[in-house]
């Protein structure tokens, strides 16, 4: 665990390098006088190894894996150099020994471990964001013996062995990571072999993905019970690709019922954490997708049936709305709990007396309680103007100035009071001053950040 201070208000790239590991990307938001926690998960390097000649001559290298099935290696990604294709960082030829640095991902397991949130920029409208799903990534790096860093001179090509199942011919998008905005880039596209293989040609080295924007999704919906058949009433939901590398998140009702996104027709795994009078309770299934176009609240998403949860060792933390409460009626509160085996997240009911509790794994380490969906809150005036509201309370559990977490639930036991949630309003302009549709203001200052590594393979 590592501890970041002064950190200035607002987006920021948390970037984490390593001699050993893939390089980990995380776009997270700063605000005032508050921790941030963030969890990344890196993977080891495979190392390949290009001799003088082979730098001056040009060169295919492969990285290959053990098959069990067929009880020998296997090449997965094969790379060409032409001659005199690398340079040092002045920008002069280099023709000596070099290493080649390479992180592969390919599994929906591996998600995880790529950069950002597999959000790309709209290839049709720059101003806008898209989802991508997967069918391939890497990592590239360009080392001397000494560990200096190298660049490409000219393009190279690459070819890896990709997910799913796909058509000799296919064309299907290749896109970079750009460190700065945390968005994946799309630079052209590669063709897909007779034996699945993609093929491509990149001008530099970073983290590279064949993927294609979801342009539809589908649903999955069910109820969320214990044991004793008593449905949860608040959690929340995961939709985890089983033959694609791609999900989603959504939210328990008081009723148990829940609905999440998937892919259109994919096999997922539908993981569910929640909680009811009787304490916290975790559980998952699987199940198909619907046709694409069905929406939660529709009727077209796959019913997943009950979902019977067990229970698991759980705790509770409580807090209060403070502040500025003209606007409590237009507002809604969202949550998130991150511990080492699961982050939940969903809407948060306030009681009469502005109090709220919350249920939690007792290894929670994170909970984050704010105004809207983490950006704050915003509407118009009636006459004219705009007004918005901001609040949030990120609150590191493992500190020593809060109690450890006992086993109980809300309502019953003792939690852990993690403080006030302080309501900031302010309103703008009648409409005739020019002012920005929406603008919130947030003083410049600084925050702090926490982030974990895991550096699993």
């Amino acid at each position: 665990m590592f501890n970041v201070s002064d950190v200035p208000v607002g987006d920021a790239q948390v970037v984490v390098s390593s001699a050993d590991y893939s390089t980990g990307y995380k776009t997270v938001e700063i605000t005032t006088d508050e921790t941030t926690h963030v969890a990344l998960d890196l993977v080891a390097w495979s190392y390949l190894w290009l001799s003088s000649t082979e730098v001056s001559d040009g060169t295919t290298v492969d990285l290959t894996e053990w098959d069990s099935l067929t009880g020998s290696y296997v090449s997965t990604f094969s790379i060409t150099f032409p001659a005199a294709a690398i340079t040092d960082a002045t920008g002069a030829a280099y023709t000596e020994a070099v290493y080649l640095k390479l992180a592969m991902l390919n599994e929906p397991s591996e998600l995880p471990a790529s950069p950002g949130e597999m959000m790309a920029v709209d290839t049709t409208d720059p101003t806008e964001e898209v989802a991508l799903e997967s069918f391939g990534m890497f990592e590239a790096q360009l080392e001397t013996t000494e560990g200096e860093p190298l660049t490409l001179a000219s393009t190279v090509e690459v070819s890896f062995l990709t997910y799913g199942e796909h058509t000799e011919g296919d064309t299907i998008g290749l896109y970079s990571f750009d460190e700065t905005t945390g968005l994946w880039v799309n630079e052209g596209s590669g063709t897909i072999d007779a034996s699945g293989w993609f093929h491509a040609s990149i001008p530099h080295f970073s983290w590279w993905n064949c993927d294609q924007p979801v342009s539809n999704t589908s649903c999955i919906s069910g109820i969320a019970e214990d044991s004793e058949g008593n449905p949860l009433t608040s959690g929340s939901v995961r939709s985890v690709g089983i033959d694609y590398i791609g999900g989603s998140y959504g939210s328990i009702a008081a009723d148990g019922t829940f609905c999440v996104e998937a892919k259109p027709e994919s096999n997922n795994e539908v993981r569910i954490q929640g909680a009811n009078d009787s304490g916290l309770f975790a559980g998952q299934g699987e199940s198909m997708s619907g046709l694409a176009g069905e929406v939660c609240g529709g009727d077209g998403c796959v019913d997943v049936g009950t979902i019977v949860a067990s229970k698991i060792d759980g705790g509770c933390v409580t807090g209060r709305v403070t502040g500025d409460m003209d606007r409590l009626d237009e507002l809604d509160f969202h949550y998130t709990v991150y511990s080492p085996e699961v982050y939940t997240s969903g809407y948060l009911t306030l009681n009469d007396d502005y109090t709220f509790c919350l249920d939690v794994a007792l290894s929670a380490e994170t909970v984050q309680v704010f105004v809207g969906e983490g950006e704050g809150a915003w509407g118009e005036i009636e006459g004219g103007g705009y007004w918005s509201c901001y609040g949030r309370i990120s609150t590191s559990l493992t500190d020593s100035s809060f109690d450890d977490l006992v086993e109980s639930t809300c309502g019953e036991g003792d939690c852990t009071d993690i403080g006030d949630l302080s309501i900031d309003c302010e309103e703008y302009g009648d409409g005739s001053d020019g002012g920005d549709e929406g603008e919130i203001g947030i003083p410049l200052d600084t925050g702090g950040l926490i982030f974990g590594l895991d550096t699993g393979s």
